[in-house]
Order: structure tokens, then sequence, then C-alpha cells
């Protein structure tokens, strides 16, 4: 339950203070939007202000402010170029902040491929992010679907033990996560055009040829 510090002076509660800078030029003008607008009742916390451009966006790298307020032309840097610095930030952030999640997913399916049970599903658990942003944001990274990214980790690990092992085709089948053989087959064939076992064969009997 929120604490009454988080209740305007309405008694509304608020579940977040919306933190706000104040910029302009003009100590009046920012004295009067302070002392006028009733921040508190309103749900909001006003946690900086700032004399022109540039000071501005120093502070907003420190205190990281939900809105500003700013007046358009003022010396150093103006409002408007403020807005779009600040804006430009949040995009990279957002864009590192989506890298990362999508390199710990395949970190984490090339920990756990060889598990039938390894899913969607229990990918988002592991990262504590729901199915659908989670595909949104992976496909937009790996430009495939979290599915197509599985089968493709899986069956170039499957080729390479075909390549590199005497290992049956059943037991790479169970060692690349697919408990049964026969769809391994297929899915193995639909990719790659022929069966494991030609694959093998096709492999063999072009090095011996290079021989």
């Amino acid at each position: 339950m929120w604490q009454d510090r988080d209740k305007g002076e309405s008694g509304v509660q608020f579940p977040y203070r919306y933190r706000v800078m104040l910029v302009d030029d003009e100590e009046e003008v920012r004295e009067g939007v302070r002392e006028k607008v009733e921040w508190n009742r309103c749900g909001f916390e006003l946690v900086a202000e700032a004399s022109n451009g540039q000071e501005a966006w120093e502070t907003a790298k420190t205190v990281a402010p939900d809105v500003v307020i700013t007046d358009i032309r003022m010396p150093f840097m103006s409002g408007l170029e403020l807005c779009q610095q600040i804006s430009r930030s949040i995009a990279q952030k957002r864009n590192n902040a989506t890298q990362l999640v999508a390199e710990e997913a395949k970190t984490y399916i090339q920990k756990h491929y060889s598990n039938p049970a390894l899913s969607l599903e229990s990918v988002c658990t592991h990262l504590h992010l729901s199915v659908s942003h989670f595909s949104t944001l992976f496909k937009q990274e790996t430009g495939c679907g979290f599915v197509n990214y599985l089968t493709q980790v899986r069956l170039t690990q499957a080729a390479w033990l075909l390549d590199n092992t005497d290992s049956p085709v059943g037991e790479i089948a169970q060692q690349v996560g697919y408990s049964e053989p026969a769809y391994f087959s297929y899915v193995f064939k639909k990719r790659y055009g022929v069966s494991p076992m030609k694959y093998r064969y096709m492999k063999e009997k072009s090095e011996d040829g290079e021989g």
C-alpha cells in the first residue's frame, strides 16, 4: 500500500510521481511556474531547474526526468534542440537495452538448446519479460522469430555433429533437442534438402574424393 506521502492534496493516491525538470532562462518565469503549479496535487514532483538548454541537458543525465517543461529560445541550446537531444538519448538507451536482452536470450538458447522442453515461454520466464514484448524485440534484433532461431541453432549443431562425429542420427537428434528422430530428420531435410544420413554420406564422399 502506498504511503500517505504519495497522496496529493486532493487525497488521490499516485503509484508513481512523474519527475519534472523546469527549463527557462528567465528566473521570474521559472519561479512563476514553480509556485503556481500544484505539483503534488497532480502527481508530479519538481526535481530540477535549469537556466539554459545546455545546463538542462547535463542535469537531465543526472536526474533522469520524466517530463521536461522548457522554453524554446534560450542561450547555448534551444528548447527544441534540448528535446531532440533527450529523445536521441532515450532511443539509444532503448536500443542498447533491446540488444542486451537479445544477447542474453541467445546465450540462454545456446546453453539449453539440447533440452527438448526449451520454449519461448521458458526463455521469457528466465528474462522476466512478456511473450509478446520479447517476441517483438527478439525479431527486431535477429531478423527472425524465436522458433526459427532455435531451429537454426539446433540444426547448425546437428550438421557439425554429423560432420565431425560418428554418433548415430538418433543420438544426434537427442543431443540437439529433438526427442523424436523422425521429426528431426524431417526438419533437417527441410533446411538442408537431404536427410541427415544422406548429408553425412555426401560429406564423407566429398572428403574421400578430395583425398
